[in-house]
């Protein structure tokens, strides 16, 4: 897991709340704070709420747009209640905390946002996350005040820094998995689907490659077949080489 995590709140309106996960960051040896637009000034109730977080407060970075807040990440992770394990929307289907270190296991600088006290993430947001968290709680009350759930999830990443890790395999880098969706993407875009399908294909693949924590040889390998079977496309045929699988076994 990368020790450069960025604790992003998006337009947090509570001095107490940003105080209080600026504490929380400090408690799970988290520092990276990121503030989008927030509706209140950083006071002294807030400083007073951070304890000996106070540090983590004060280089807290400000930004006035999301985007300029994600400038640099290599993959987005949103937190919402108002998601599911599985179903059939493919742009609400969620991990748990205690899944999300081996995920953030592939990149070197990942964000992870907390929407509002009052609505949570905008939809627009949720749907461009590589990956979502939803933390276990009472379905009939599922929503958790703002820094308990930074505190819930801070808390599992920091368990799995100190768990003892065997037979971690070599996880990809952000590079190769970018390099295997776009060849997903083109190849969608390739098929000839309806068009309305095709935004939903390209997330559950995105989906699919986030929760299977695939190594980097197997990244590396689908990578190869993807871009083998965009280049004969493109080529109008057989590529040189190919066999049917009939002629064949192959050497993989």
């Amino acid at each position: 897991m990368s020790e450069e995590l960025r604790v992003v709140l998006v337009e947090p309106k509570y001095e107490g709340n940003i105080g209080m996960v600026a504490r929380i960051m400090h408690n799970f040896s988290f520092s990276n704070l990121v503030l989008v637009n927030p509706q209140v000034s950083i006071g002294e109730e807030a400083y007073a709420y951070s304890m000996h977080g106070e540090s983590i407060l004060r280089n807290a970075r400000i930004f006035t747009s999301l985007e300029a807040a994600l400038e640099g990440s290599d993959a987005i992770i949103g937190t919402s209640a108002k998601l599911n394990y599985g179903g059939r929307n493919v742009f609400r289907t969620a991990i748990t905390p205690r899944e999300l270190s081996s995920f953030l296991a592939k990149y070197s600088s990942p964000a992870i946002l907390f929407g509002r006290e009052d609505f949570g993430l905008p939809k627009k947001v949720l749907d461009s996350c590589d990956i979502l968290v939803k933390i276990p709680s009472n379905p009939k009350y599922p929503t958790l005040n703002l820094a308990v759930s930074v505190g819930i999830i801070l808390y599992e990443l920091f368990l799995s820094r100190r768990r003892p890790r065997k037979n971690i395999r070599d996880a990809p880098n952000s590079s190769i998995l970018n390099q295997l969706i776009k060849e997903f993407d083109t190849l969608v875009d390739f098929s000839g689907i309806p068009p309305h399908k095709i935004r939903y294909s390209k997330k559950a693949f995105r989906n699919i490659l986030c929760r299977s924590y695939p190594s980097k040889r197997e990244t590396t390998l689908l990578l190869g077949v993807l871009r083998h079977i965009r280049e004969t496309i493109q080529s109008g045929g057989e590529k040189d080489g190919d066999k049917s699988p009939a002629s064949g076994r192959s050497s993989i």
